[in-house]
């Protein structure tokens, strides 16, 4: 039973977050006013409300393989925090009609983790990597684990997950001038290293956008010419890929601000909490409850979702944020530097980290 929404995409990926929690402070995710940091090691779903159950996770993820999705990521807050992580990504991956099984993590966990996540059926992986400079990171996250998060993404290459994929937010006057130490990274290690624009889900990060134009201009600046991709897999996501010759690895561009690509989106997220989540940056949510247990009422519950979702999200480029009034274009503007958020404009209520990004 393919599920469309009102514009006939097609949804088959389901990112679903298993805790809010997270050991790091990232400044374009969490607000400097929530002080809870979560301890480095994993506790019960009782001691962290926002957890979800392994058999509530199992029970979203069967039915929406029932209904069509056929990919999966499996997000937070940072996912191994959560204390069944390991057996969440064995119950997924056996699941009939899921074909991939995928992880988003800031790495800091992975050296301990990884062989028992492989061997669980993890095969692919995105780490969080917004610096390769100790003290830019440490002012990134929060936390000085650079060094942790680099053995990391060796111990996943050592493990044979492919592709690994790392994911740099871009933030001016932060780390774009990193851009070129990144790409050289593309060049030297099997990964694909991809740049996205920061979306203002917090006031005080209005200022860091950055286009992804920019690190084009760089490349060509510092010697490293991008060859599009032309071969795409349906799982590839909204990544522009590009090869640099004689490189080892990718270099990804994704632009949610100067060139959106709503009209191909076929995601729904799950929070922590249990609600489809229909677009990242519109505060409409619809809790399952219930419908878990009717897989008839469910599948009403995920059409409901699809039929929320608009044309495209409500971000502007004439320095307005639209969000929250429910109002769109096909073809809205996008953001351009400087960004101002407007005192009448109202952000997503739910930060990055409690929905999954």
């Amino acid at each position: 039973m393919p599920l469309l929404d009102s514009l006939g995409r097609d949804h088959q990926y389901l990112r679903i977050s298993i805790t809010e929690a997270c050991n790091l402070r990232c400044i374009y995710c969490k607000p400097t006013e929530d002080t809870k940091l979560a301890t480095v090691s994993p506790c019960t779903t009782k001691d962290r409300p926002h957890t979800m159950s392994y058999t509530d996770c199992l029970q979203i993820v069967s039915l929406a393989a029932r209904f069509g999705f056929r990919k999966v990521r499996i997000t937070g807050g940072e996912p191994l925090l959560h204390p069944e992580i390991a057996k969440i990504v064995k119950g997924i991956s056996t699941l009939s009609g899921v074909e991939d099984v995928s992880l988003t993590t800031n790495g800091t966990f992975l050296v301990d983790r990884i062989q028992e996540l492989a061997q669980a059926g993890l095969r692919r992986i995105n780490i969080s990597l917004d610096s390769l400079n100790t003290e830019t990171y440490t002012r990134i996250t929060g936390q000085g684990f650079l060094s942790r998060v680099l053995e990391g993404i060796e111990a996943c290459l050592q493990a044979g997950l492919h592709p690994v994929k790392l994911n740099v937010v871009l933030l001016k006057g932060i780390n774009e001038n990193e851009i070129p130490d990144f790409l050289a990274l593309a060049h030297q290690w099997p990964v694909h290293v991809r740049f996205i624009e920061c979306m203002p889900f917090l006031s005080s990060t209005a200022d860091f956008y950055i286009p992804t134009d920019r690190v084009k201009q760089q490349a060509r600046e510092a010697g490293f010419p991008l060859v599009p991709v032309l071969e795409r897999s349906d799982l590839d996501g909204p990544a522009e890929l590009y090869r640099i010759p004689g490189a080892k690895g990718l270099v990804g561009l994704i632009h949610p601000m100067s060139h959106h690509f709503c009209g191909q989106c076929n995601r729904v997220r799950v929070t922590s909490q249990g609600s489809l989540r229909p677009c990242l940056i519109r505060d409409h949510e619809i809790p399952l409850g219930n419908a878990l247990l009717d897989p008839q009422m469910a599948y009403q519950v995920f059409r409901k979702a699809l039929l929320m979702k608009e044309p495209a999200h409500p971000l502007k480029r004439n320095g307005e944020l639209e969000i929250g009034t429910g109002a769109s274009e096909a073809e809205p503007q996008f953001l351009q530097p400087p960004l101002r958020v407007q005192p009448d404009r109202k952000l997503p209520e739910r930060k990055m980290y409690a929905i999954g990004g």
